[in-house]
């Protein structure tokens, strides 16, 4: 009968048998909903990919189709990352870093929270409903006590009076933290691990590039670039101004003694102001450059050229 003793025990042995059930069904409920999620994401990568296609294809069709063109020697790639680094910020402002916990005291939660951001945790959608679920586990039970006496310890009781269960567990769940972002790789490399004047090559910051690549290999690809659009080019270096045969050159100067008035005078390379003007700047002004040609030639180093 209702309200009975033995009545209340049926109800629990049920309970206990048929919430496990449940809760596992949830979870699994959760983890597709996760990589649907995940996967509606992904989508936008394609749009990354149809950006970058043309270069690729340019590139491509350089290397293979014109042996020993200023493109054969390089070995460029593109790819989309997942970036998954804004969560960070978000997630620790709901954190109480004063009660124990996985994340607590806030640089060693910082720490733990990084550990468990690894590169690749976001390279697809299972590693990121793993990472999900790792995470929810974290907040659950203190991951840094290897005995795992703190299970179960109050979840709500580790998060600011500001955040709730609800927001933070929306956080972990919906992804909107997941940014797709390009990745550009010069031969094995990605873009942070190659040197200064690598990098300086791949994305033309000539600043960083030495005279011989800037000969061998941007100025071919800036003239063969000339040929299909306009280029703006602002440099120091008069391997890119003049050897790339520009057509105009804009030079710009400052009053810093008449309210710093800006003035500009355009004209070609021989246009007899605009070249006095690359002698000066681009070439450390005429003595200097008369004195390196007469040191070259006495050395032997244009003879014949």
């Amino acid at each position: 009968a209702a309200e009975t003793l033995h009545y209340y025990e049926a109800q629990k042995a049920e309970a206990e048998t048929s919430l496990p059930d449940e809760y596992r069904a949830l979870v699994a409920e959760r983890r597709e909903l996760i990589c649907k999620l995940y996967a509606d994401t992904r989508k936008h990568a394609g749009l990354f990919q149809e950006y970058y296609r043309p270069v690729l294809d340019y590139i491509k069709q350089q290397t293979h189709d014109v042996p020993g063109s200023a493109l054969s020697t390089l070995s460029i790639s593109f790819d989309v990352v997942v970036d998954g680094s804004k969560l960070a910020e978000q997630f620790l402002l709901h954190i109480n870093h004063g009660v124990s916990g996985t994340f607590a005291g806030q640089s060693e939660g910082r720490k733990q929270l990084q550990d468990l951001m690894y590169e690749g945790v976001f390279e697809n959608a299972e590693a990121t409903a793993d990472f999900v679920e790792t995470m929810i586990d974290a907040l659950h039970n203190n991951r840094r006590d290897d005995s795992r006496q703190s299970r179960n310890h109050s979840f709500e009781r580790q998060l600011r009076k500001s955040s709730s269960m609800d927001s933070i567990l929306n956080l972990l769940c919906q992804l909107e933290y997941l940014e797709f972002k390009t990745a550009l790789k010069f031969g094995n490399k990605n873009l942070q691990e190659l040197s200064p004047g690598e990098r300086g090559l791949l994305l033309l910051v000539e600043e960083n590039l030495d005279n011989q690549s800037v000969k061998d290999t941007l100025v071919p690809c800036m003239k063969d670039a000339k040929r299909r659009r306009q280029l703006f080019i602002v440099t120091h270096n008069p391997n890119i101004a003049v050897v790339c045969d520009s057509e105009q050159i804009v030079y710009c100067s400052i009053n810093k003694q008449d309210n710093h008035e800006v003035n500009y005078q355009t004209g070609s390379i021989e246009n007899s102001k605009i070249n006095s003007h690359i002698v000066d700047i681009l070439e450390g002004c005429p003595p200097a450059f008369e004195n390196r040609t007469r040191k070259y030639k006495t050395a032997g180093a244009i003879a014949g050229r």
